[in-house]
């Protein structure tokens, strides 16, 4: 995924799989099994379903993955699949594509749309096959099981797994996580083409480890939201889509706070932002204590309650692997952070952000 030619190339072969998967996947299906492919640093394949023939099924799908032969019409009709997505993304609503610089400045490399979409005429058939057996002879195998398949059935499918597929690497290489090291401010502006406007401002401070900034952007946001909708939706009227979330660059978090307009442009909108930022320190300050406690007690009972789906549990396992923890205690950590977190501390997270 290092470049732009790489990112079409994996977009393209992950697509013609699908429709040649097609098959298999109708059998998992009536057998109770299903699977997806995404990319994660590389290809990533997850199968849920009855254990039985799971182990099977894996070692085909993989198999058939790194075996079809792409054609010249599933090329065609991958390039124009992948036009429509990146133009898909331009016909998106305006508070979507506002937050789009936010979402993808923890994605290293990051290209731009239109420098993948200059590499999609040249690409071949052959391109597509030669990119697909270095993307598999040099890869390494990880593998997540959660549930009951046994510990030497874990064993046996990752011995057929690399006997089918000759993999040569060695260990697992994941892509460079951002890092804000110091304050800095951008300001990224794009016309649209819808006669609506929208503002995404996004504040994410320094100084915060993980779970620091995730117990401060949850809280935070849960706190603020109403406050955000009650000034500029009804009492200034200024738009209808508003809302805050909490924001992510790599492994630090913070707040995002966005509203689309039908009557407002961005610069209008931004100065009313700041006169609510005004507010919302003084606010925070002095918030009753009860009413801080509150806010914390139901954080944290949702990040108590256990999955409720085995799909939700192999989410957990997943997301913390992506960020290199295989202690899998960020949910722990925030859990502690939110706890012996104070009302000023909070309010000092907003003010540095």
């Amino acid at each position: 995924m290092s470049n732009a030619r790489n990112q079409v190339l994996y977009a393209m072969v992950d697509y013609i799989a699908g429709q040649n998967l097609s098959e298999l996947s109708n059998q998992a299906y009536v057998g109770g099994i299903s699977f997806s492919t995404y990319e994660s640093d590389g290809l990533t394949i997850k199968a849920t379903g009855y254990t039985q023939r799971l182990s099977q099924l894996v070692v085909s799908l993989v198999n058939r993955y790194a075996t079809f032969t792409p054609t010249v019409d599933q090329l065609i009709q991958a390039k124009s699949w992948y036009r429509e997505q990146l133009d898909g993304t331009e016909k998106e609503k305006p508070y979507a594509q506002a937050m789009i610089p936010a979402k993808v400045i923890s994605t290293l490399p990051y290209v731009e749309r239109d420098a993948r979409r200059a590499e999609i005429n040249g690409i071949t058939v052959q391109d597509l096959i030669d990119y697909r057996a270095n993307m598999f002879k040099s890869s390494s195998l990880d593998m997540l099981v959660v549930g009951n398949l046994t510990e030497q059935g874990a064993t046996d499918l990752a011995a057929e797994l690399k006997k089918q597929i000759g993999w040569t690497g060695t260990g697992w290489l994941r892509s460079s996580k951002i890092q804000i090291r110091e304050p800095q401010r951008a300001i990224i502006q794009k016309s649209g083409g819808s006669t609506d406007a929208a503002l995404a401002a996004v504040y994410v401070p320094t100084g915060y480890d993980r779970a620091q900034g995730t117990a401060c952007s949850y809280l935070l946001s849960q706190i603020v939201e109403s406050w955000f909708y009650q000034q500029l939706r009804t009492r200034e009227q200024l738009g209808y889509a508003i809302f805050t979330l909490p924001v992510f660059v790599g492994q630090q978090g913070g707040i995002g706070f966005v509203l689309q307009s039908g009557n407002r442009q961005p610069a209008y909108l931004y100065q009313r932002y700041q006169a609510f930022f005004d507010q919302v320190e003084q606010r925070l300050r002095t918030m009753p204590p009860a009413d801080f406690e509150q806010y914390k007690q139901g954080i944290i009972s949702q990040l108590l309650q256990q999955p409720q789906t085995l799909g939700e549990e192999v989410g957990q396992y997943t997301d913390e692997i992506e960020r290199d923890n295989l202690a899998f205690d960020t949910r722990d950590k925030v859990i502690a952070q939110l706890r012996q977190l104070t009302l000023p501390q909070l309010a000092d997270f907003f003010h540095q952000a």
